[in-house]
């Protein structure tokens, strides 16, 4: 959602960019969550970013600044939170303030379809003379499996770039689609934005992958049909490298257009930041705590132990006799499917960082179907399948 560029007096460092894309990362992230995740158990996750970034508007010149930007995921079965804030200090020595607000109620499934209401709002102030704000609601429909997904969803609103001019209603629509093979999910996406007298169309493709611990997510979009917002072509992408389970590295870069509707200006940017990443403890239920021994049935019945590995980190062991290819897919992996490495004629495994706590994962043999697996407890998924939960103690 980008209309035209307000037309308020513009310090060439960076103003209110880092918290939308900020913004933008928690959308896709919850949405992502809400397609193919299983929970049937909150999750919560936080995170604070502290790093540098140049950017250059287009039409001014390059600028650098610090940023610190907090922000809190929440996920369960029905509903979702997403909450992000920036402070920004800028070498001019001004200083800026950001928050967004996201939060989705999502409905049962009917004939493989769910619908979702959102609500999404934010606020931000560029030294003492810019005031923005932004509130909208969404209605979404959704299907999705394992491997792939469809959306539709239509939004309306209102938004303000300055405290002294009349707020403009806004009004979108959009629809995408996604797949996943192991670790890569492609998104693609289309969508028509209106804000007061100005109007435009966009249409992308996100990307994200994993390898090891290294997290890749790039996007490609372009802009056309436009009225006061732009055109051409934009694409950033970052690259996180985790150091340990609660400290990463993320590097990132790009080109991105003009947002109306939250009062950004088109430009490129660089940046660096250090990650601190928190996990709240998963409620306990009911479920049986895996031993080292756990029996396993025949090769149709693959079975998984757990062993503690070191503190934060523990060893996933699978039997799977005659296997070519072993996966794994749980809340610790983001329902990202990861491989595991053959480890005998029979067995594979994976060292992973998980918490303690309560877990579910899924099973797939030879990219077949996915299972959970003995040495868990089964346990009725949020899309009618079957999940295994576990306890890493």
């Amino acid at each position: 959602m980008q209309p035209r560029a307000p037309r308020h007096p513009v310090d060439p460092s960076p103003t209110n960019d880092t918290a939308r894309r900020a913004l933008a990362a928690a959308v896709l992230g919850v949405t992502c969550a809400l397609m193919p995740v299983r929970a049937s158990f909150a999750q919560t996750w936080a995170t604070v970013d502290v790093g540098f970034s140049e950017i250059r508007y287009d039409g001014f010149l390059a600028s650098t600044g610090a940023a610190i930007t907090p922000g809190f995921d929440w996920s369960g079965r029905h509903a979702a939170i997403a909450a992000r804030g920036t402070y920004l200090r800028f070498e001019s020595g001004n200083r800026s303030l950001q928050g967004s607000f996201l939060g989705s109620l999502i409905s049962a499934r009917w004939r493989g379809w769910r619908a979702e209401a959102a609500a999404d709002g934010g606020a931000s102030s560029y030294a003492d003379f810019a005031r923005f704000w932004h509130a909208i609601g969404e209605v979404r429909v959704l299907r999705a499996s394992d491997h792939r997904g469809l959306w539709f969803s239509a939004s309306a609103g209102r938004t303000s770039f300055d405290k002294d001019l009349p707020s403009r209603p806004l009004a979108t629509g959009s629809v995408a689609a996604w797949t996943r093979h192991r670790s890569l999910v492609l998104l693609l996406s289309a969508s028509r934005a209106f804000v007061g007298d100005t109007q435009y169309s966009d249409i992308g493709v996100t990307a994200r992958g994993q390898r090891g611990g290294w997290e890749l997510e790039s996007a490609v979009g372009a802009r056309f049909l436009s009225r006061g917002a732009g055109r051409g072509v934009y694409g950033e992408v970052a690259v996180i490298l985790p150091v340990d389970q609660h400290f990463a590295v993320v590097f990132s870069g790009g080109r991105y257009p003009t947002d109306p509707i939250r009062g950004s200006i088109a430009g490129r940017f660089i940046s660096a930041a250090i990650r601190l990443r928190l996990r709240s403890a998963t409620p306990e239920v009911p479920t049986l705590r895996l031993q080292p021994d756990a029996p396993h049935d025949s090769l149709s019945s693959s079975t998984l132990t757990v062993h503690r590995e070191s503190p934060g980190y523990v060893r996933l062991t699978v039997r799977a006799p005659k296997a070519r290819l072993v996966e794994i897919a749980g809340d610790f992996t983001e329902w990202q499917p990861i491989s595991l490495a053959r480890t005998s004629n029979e067995t594979w495994g994976i060292v992973i960082a998980i918490v303690r706590g309560v877990h579910q994962m899924n099973l797939r043999i030879d990219g077949g179907a996915w299972i959970a697996p003995r040495g868990t407890t089964r346990i009725n998924g949020d899309y009618g399948d079957e999940v295994g939960t576990f306890v890493v103690p």
